[in-house]
């Protein structure tokens, strides 16, 4: 028997509507493959200028760069599409044929195409051709269609089509589908069109994004008075021949006419003041700014102990447009503190303790209450008066803060004396090094009788080696400070000297 060449596309034998189905299928997933293949870079560049556009960038750009930009995008966009076309080739039947049948066990389809070779006439010879025909057609007929590879990632090794992608999806997320009509009417100062109809304008007034408002349409403003957020920016494009409108304008406080007559502007509103385009078919306007109120953070209480000695401060914070961040500032309140035995001399110097606020994330940062917890059981200011400040910031750098009262920096809570004395001996230790000696003479004399003190010994052990460690510490020192006489780069220690 001779098989025919599969590539001739013959028609397969008999009425198999299963195996049509999977074929049309297959055929349709080798389509879009070679779709996806040869034209990836097309829709690349034609998602990616239309994210620009919805992001509204060539709103702010200058409208020569903008239409630079368009013509590459039209010109990347033609050259994609010839390179597509190039490459593309569209799939013929036997091709999906020959891909189906490699996926059955024997190659029915293929066999249901051959022909009796040697003895056509016979009918012993039919009659076992005719059940070898049933039986590849009755294979043929499970066949499944075959999913189509879709994959171009080695023929976009750096990923481009996903950057056009993600850039679409920001465009989705915070710009909008409008601004792309906008695109065609920037057209340049002096064309046909312009000239025809005369002079005209546009303007867009632009809230911070933090406001959450929209874009105002100024073509759509009735000439008057309005508000706009603090911080807004105006953009105004001219059209028609240059000097045929003019802006005359008090709201951004800038200096000079420089540039009121250029065809695209863009500035900052920062104050209340007058808007006007002057020209046919002008129009003005008193603009009123909405000042952003400082933001406001308020204690609640004084600070709280937690099991483990953390500090726990419960504050509420507000702000008319969203706290942006906030922290929190600890130092020591030196006249609140009981100088006496260990916190006599005057405490070596520390940097301020700052932490950062937390700020709520799935809540409205309009107004809201956190509250912020951190262990500072171990710093040496623990159970000491401190000066405890929240500061909240918000998208314009603007700052609000308290003062939380009698806030005292919480430590750990200690029911052993012996524990307590020797945490207090660390705190005097580690508020100024001039209390070494009287820290080692105090630890020693506690130690001195250990079987009343000490319920274990290994306890007394590690004490006696942090005693002995620091009386080693205070002998070192006191043999550099004789050198350091001997050698007369030390001054001799008097009766009023100062010790440190």
């Amino acid at each position: 028997m001779n098989r025919p060449d599969p590539q001739q596309g013959k028609p397969l034998t008999g009425p198999l509507n299963r195996l049509g189905r999977a074929l049309r299928l297959t055929w349709a997933g080798m389509l879009a493959e070679r779709i996806a293949r040869a034209f990836w870079p097309l829709w690349s560049v034609v998602i990616f200028a239309l994210a620009l556009a919805m992001l509204g960038l060539h709103e702010m750009a200058p409208l020569e760069l903008v239409w630079g930009v368009s013509v590459l995008a039209v010109l990347g966009a033609l050259a994609a599409a010839i390179w597509g076309l190039r490459r593309f080739r569209l799939p013929r039947r036997a091709e999906a044929e020959d891909r189906l049948d490699r996926t059955l066990p024997g190659r029915p389809i293929a066999a249901l195409g051959d022909r009796v070779a040697v003895g056509a006439g016979d009918e012993a010879s039919q009659a076992v051709w005719q059940a070898h025909l049933a039986r590849m057609a009755q294979a043929a007929s499970g066949a499944r269609a075959v999913a189509p590879d879709l994959r171009v990632a080695s023929r976009d090794p750096y990923a481009l089509r996903f950057v056009a992608l993600v850039t679409l999806a920001m465009g989705l997320l915070f710009g909008s589908a409008m601004r792309v009509a906008s695109v065609a009417e920037m057209t340049p100062p002096g064309t046909g069109e312009v000239l025809a109809t005369g002079p005209s304008w546009e303007g867009w007034i632009e809230p911070p994004t933090y406001t959450g408002k929209p874009t105002l349409y100024l073509n759509d403003i009735e000439p008057g008075a309005f508000s706009v957020p603090e911080a807004s920016r105006l953009i105004l494009r001219l059209y028609g021949e240059a000097g045929a409108l003019k802006v005359a304008e008090t709201v951004s406080g800038r200096a000079g006419e420089r540039g009121l007559e250029a065809p695209q502007q863009s500035f900052d509103i920062t104050q209340r003041g007058s808007l006007a385009i002057e020209g046919p078919g002008g129009a003005a306007w008193e603009i009123y700014v909405v000042d952003d109120d400082l933001p406001s953070v308020t204690a609640q209480g004084a600070p709280e102990r937690g099991l483990n000695g953390e500090l726990r401060q419960t504050f509420w914070a507000s702000d008319d447009y969203g706290v942006l961040a906030g922290r929190a500032e600890i130092t020591l309140d030196l006249d609140a503190v009981d100088r006496r035995h260990g916190l006599a001399p005057a405490p070596e110097p520390r940097e301020t303790i700052v932490l950062d606020l937390p700020i709520t994330i799935a809540g409205d940062r309009a107004k809201f209450e956190e509250t912020l917890i951190d262990n500072l059981s171990e710093h040496p200011w623990a159970t000491l008066p401190v000066k405890l400040e929240l500061f909240v910031e918000d998208a314009l750098a603007q700052e609000g803060s308290t003062l939380v009262p009698d806030a005292v920096l919480p430590g750990r809570r200690f029911f052993d004396p012996l524990a307590g004395a020797i945490v207090e001996m660390r705190r005097d230790l580690l508020w100024n090094r001039e209390n070494a000696a009287r820290v080692a003479q105090i630890l020693r004399a506690i130690s001195h009788r250990p079987e009343d003190v000490f319920d274990k010994e290994t306890a007394y052990l590690k004490l006696r080696v942090a005693l002995r460690r620091l009386e080693a510490l205070l002998d070192d020192l006191e043999a550099l400070e004789a050198g350091l006489r001997r050698a007369g780069r030390l001054e001799p220690r008097g009766p009023d000297a100062d010790p440190g």
